[in-house]
């Protein structure tokens, strides 16, 4: 994802250490709030952008930032399903987002 980033590097960060999106979205958030952030674009995959948005949006809700998702174009039977089911604990990581 660094790769893709036309930017200069010093403006991107990239999160290694979560092991799923609701970790990476809190860990985001605290870092956006303490740079002062006005925006956090999430570079995923296409059919990860939904949920990605949801998770960083909750993560980020009053802070003033602004969320956008970008996803690559590129296409895996695999990792759509595995997305599918993903979404369908969407609500449990969005309720433990809200206990922490």
């Amino acid at each position: 994802m660094r790769k893709a980033w036309p930017g200069a590097p010093e403006r991107v960060l990239c999160d290694d250490g979560a092991r799923v999106t609701a970790e990476t979205a809190a860990h985001v958030a605290r870092l956006a709030r303490e740079l002062g952030a006005g925006e956090v674009l999430a570079v995923t995959s296409w059919w990860h952008c939904r949920r990605t948005g949801v998770l960083f949006r909750r993560a980020l809700q009053g802070s003033g930032i602004a969320v956008r998702t970008a996803g690559a174009p590129r296409w895996s039977g695999r990792l759509l399903l595995r997305e599918a089911a993903a979404f369908a604990v969407l609500p449990l990581h969005l309720r433990r987002m809200r206990e922490s």
